[in-house]
């Protein structure tokens, strides 16, 4: 449950991230057109404010979710390298079925092509770079020493 709701917290960290990457005017710069990555999320519904909702509930319920049961425990690597692993593959998911489900076409090609596809990824890299830092453990944090029966067999100084 622990490692749980870190990765919400990763998750909630990594979509503030991916937010400002996708609205700090990269991909608008590159490919003449934004990454509204709420607008386009809210687009069935015609809401801007229901596709950010969409955004931070994807980011930090549903992605953490299956990172902890599903994808987490079989990525190689530390924390870091799985959460850039992790980034990567949901930016392929998004890419190969997502985008073209949504009419957005294969890597992006009805919204901007690679522009806006590169600029996706570099999102998702960050989404996945904050989220590894997150769940990294800190030093000591969790890992409680306990006395092993060898201890009590082993001489003890004194002063």
């Amino acid at each position: 449950m622990r490692r749980l709701m870190r990765a919400c917290v990763a998750g909630l960290l990594g979509t503030t991230a991916l937010g400002l990457v996708a609205y700090s005017g990269y991909p608008s710069v590159a490919s003449g057109v934004p990454l509204d990555i709420a607008g386009m999320l809210g687009a069935p519904v015609d809401s801007w404010l229901a596709g950010l909702l969409a955004l931070f509930v994807l980011g930090t319920l549903v992605a953490p979710v299956l990172y902890v049961a599903v994808v987490g425990h079989v990525l190689p690597g530390g924390e870091l390298r799985r959460g850039l692993t992790w980034g990567l593959l949901i930016w392929l998911v998004v890419q190969l079925a997502a985008g073209p489900l949504r009419t957005g076409g294969l890597f992006s090609r009805r919204l901007g092509g690679p522009p806006m596809a590169i600029g996706l990824l570099v999102g998702l890299l960050v989404y996945g770079a904050m989220f590894g830092a997150v769940m990294r453990e800190a030093p000591g944090a969790g890992a409680v020493e306990r006395p092993s029966a060898d201890d009590a067999l082993r001489p003890r100084r004194t002063g």
